[in-house]
């Protein structure tokens, strides 16, 4: 074993989870002020996905975990849209 693959279990996990959800913060804040169904609104529902795969390679997750990662991309989605909501006009 090398790289990350020696960190325990625990530790991956809480790393792609904690990445996951910081990585749709921003995400979320960008999807809530975009026209829905519009480029820039699947954009950034989409553009955090090849990110969170290559982590969850790096650290030697099997597919089994794209479920968590799944769970803290739609939190961070959701909690990035409350923070920094649209401005309304």
């Amino acid at each position: 074993m090398s790289g990350f693959s020696a960190l325990p279990l625990a530790a991956r996990l809480s790393t792609l989870a904690a990445a996951a959800f910081l990585l749709n913060l921003p995400c979320g804040a960008w999807r809530v002020r975009t026209r829905r169904r519009s480029l820039s609104w699947l954009l950034s529902i989409h553009l955090p996905i090849p990110f969170a795969f290559l982590l969850r390679r790096l650290l030697s997750l099997s597919l089994w975990y794209v479920a968590v990662t799944l769970v803290f991309a739609v939190a961070g989605q959701i909690a990035g849209g409350r923070l920094w909501p649209a401005r309304k006009a």
